[in-house]
């Protein structure tokens, strides 16, 4: 397998890259959703989810606001890692 198409498993990036552990020291350089040549169906998926999330949400609470700065995600997809909010239903 060359490193061009072994993405997740790519046994220069990842100690043991067949076994699934999700607690490796670099958990967050994979590519479950991918980008690139590795972008599949399932980034797509998770973005329509979050999107019926927030509008699920927004239309059960009166009002939402942040409690403390949020965290950005340290990986190769953009996001928050971290969002503390007040919800008023």
């Amino acid at each position: 397998m060359d490193r061009a198409t072994s993405a997740n498993r790519d046994p220069l990036a990842f100690d043991d890259p067949t076994r699934f552990d999700i607690g490796r020291p670099n958990a967050n350089e994979h590519l479950a959703l991918g980008h690139g040549r590795h972008a599949g169906r399932g980034g797509h998926l998770a973005k329509l989810e979050i999107k019926a999330l927030v509008r699920a949400l927004l239309a059960r609470v009166s009002h939402i606001e942040p409690v403390e700065e949020h965290r950005r995600i340290n990986s190769s997809i953009r996001g928050l890692d971290l969002l503390v909010v007040h919800v008023v239903e």
